[in-house]
């Protein structure tokens, strides 16, 4: 798992702490025609601030070439904006992160 990871971003909020790791799903995982293209998906890591945080783990995916390129703190959420390919052109898709789910917003 740790050998796979392609990069990783942490980010701090107001009551939130977000760790955001991209995964390669390996060679020809993409699914695509005639190429070995990678798919990757994305790990988030949340915890709420506190002496004793209780951290929660989700993975979204697959998405091919995904980067992250803003992250907006609500208080109680973090939204994440990645940028990504969806086979034909550049596409951005919010992730809208509280301490217990995931919501994906195209």
């Amino acid at each position: 798992m740790i050998g796979s990871i392609d990069s990783y971003k942490p980010f701090a909020g107001r009551q939130l702490y977000l760790s955001t790791f991209i995964t390669s799903n390996g060679s020809g995982s993409a699914n695509m025609p005639e190429t070995d293209e990678t798919s990757f998906n994305i790990l988030l890591c949340v915890a709420h601030y506190d002496q004793q945080p209780d951290y929660k783990l989700f993975s979204i995916g697959p998405f091919l070439y995904p980067k992250i390129i803003e992250n907006r703190d609500s208080g109680d959420s973090i939204t994440v904006v990645i940028q990504h390919f969806d086979g034909e052109k550049k596409r951005k898709t919010e992730i809208i992160v509280t301490e217990t789910n995931v919501k994906l917003v195209p």
